[in-house]
């Protein structure tokens, strides 16, 4: 029996892809397998393949525990592909699909993920805390980012921090390039993701 995790929110989304990871090891001669899709910290730990739903920018934060002990191959759902040599350590062996992507494209994700699985024992390599280059916040940039979460306006947010409106944005603009994030929509994204972790606006996940 295959365990495979889907963390999806998208309901439409989640099941076209559980009926093409069906499709997909049915043609594998595994048509055995177990798809989760409300699985515990424990079972995301102990899948074979975890595949992950990240918001804009989420792929270069730090990730520890949750993926950094994780037993099979992972795949995240993105809006656009990030560079590889960017990111962090629990994301150095992840694959990428974009959302957009091609059926065909997304099979030879999957394809490669299996073959992945099956070299995993000489394949994966933990994860290193202490070399990881996972992109932080600075505790300026963490205060701006909390009132712009909130829903305060630039002006708002530069009174009640009792700094520049220039300096605002000049925070908001700077995470938005270190987390290459493409428009508000996609900040707001970000930080609603970053909110909902346990350790949320914390110095332990977004200040290095």
């Amino acid at each position: 029996m295959l365990n495979i995790v889907i963390n999806e929110p998208d309901v439409l989304f989640r099941q076209g892809l559980t009926y093409l990871l069906a499709d997909f090891f049915a043609q594998k001669d595994r048509p055995e397998i177990r798809i989760d899709v409300h699985s515990s910290p424990a079972g995301i730990l102990l899948a074979d393949m975890l595949v992950l739903s990240l918001a804009p920018g989420e792929c270069f934060t730090c990730f520890t525990p949750s993926l950094a002990g994780r037993k099979g191959v992972a795949i995240g759902l993105v809006d656009a592909c990030p560079e590889w040599d960017a990111l962090p350590s629990c994301f150095e062996d992840m694959l990428f699909i974009a959302r957009r992507a091609p059926l065909m494209q997304m099979r030879l994700t999957l394809e490669k993920a299996w073959a992945r699985r099956l070299l995993h024992d000489a394949y994966r390599r933990p994860s290193s805390c202490a070399d990881c280059q996972y992109r932080g916040l600075t505790p300026q940039q963490v205060r701006v980012m909390q009132e712009l979460h909130q829903g305060l306006s630039i002006a708002d947010t530069a009174q009640r921090l009792g700094i520049a409106v220039k300096t605002v944005f000049s925070h908001k603009y700077a995470v938005m390039e270190k987390y290459r994030l493409r428009s508000d929509y996609e900040l707001t994204l970000f930080l609603h993701r970053m909110a909902e972790k346990r350790s949320g606006f914390s110095a332990h996940s977004l200040i290095p």
